[in-house]
């Protein structure tokens, strides 16, 4: 957590060179309501979310990758991508898990976006 954090803010410094893109700014809201909706009541909801999760973050890497100046974004999504992974992959192998893993894991994903989003806010338009 503390290396993504690092990362984080290391990239929010160094994303002032790319503007405002508000299909990638929307993902990012997207991807942070499902984290914020998600209550971890039952594992099939849990791994539900979290494929819903991989399935944006996917999308999400795909468009930035292709966008002109996006290095810091691109490095971003990976980072969010490596976090939801292991996670899903935890949960992949389960029959039972904790309540309290799945809402530390969810509040690690949502502030990660809340970071990207807070960086990704502060381009230019």
């Amino acid at each position: 957590m503390k290396n993504t954090v690092l990362l984080l803010a290391i990239l929010l410094l160094s994303a002032c060179a790319a503007k405002f893109d508000t299909v990638e700014y929307g993902r990012l809201v997207d991807m942070r309501h499902i984290a914020n909706s998600s209550v971890c009541v039952s594992l099939e909801d849990t791994k539900d979310t979290l494929l819903l999760l991989q399935e944006y973050v996917q999308k999400q890497a795909i468009y930035s990758k292709h966008l002109p100046n996006n290095t810091a974004t691109i490095e971003m999504v990976d980072a969010l991508q490596n976090t939801v992974d292991r996670f899903a992959a935890q949960y992949a192998s389960r029959d039972t898990a904790s309540l309290a893993f799945c809402r530390i894991q969810m509040n690690i994903i949502s502030s990660q976006l809340d970071a990207m989003l807070a960086t990704i806010g502060r381009r230019p338009r």
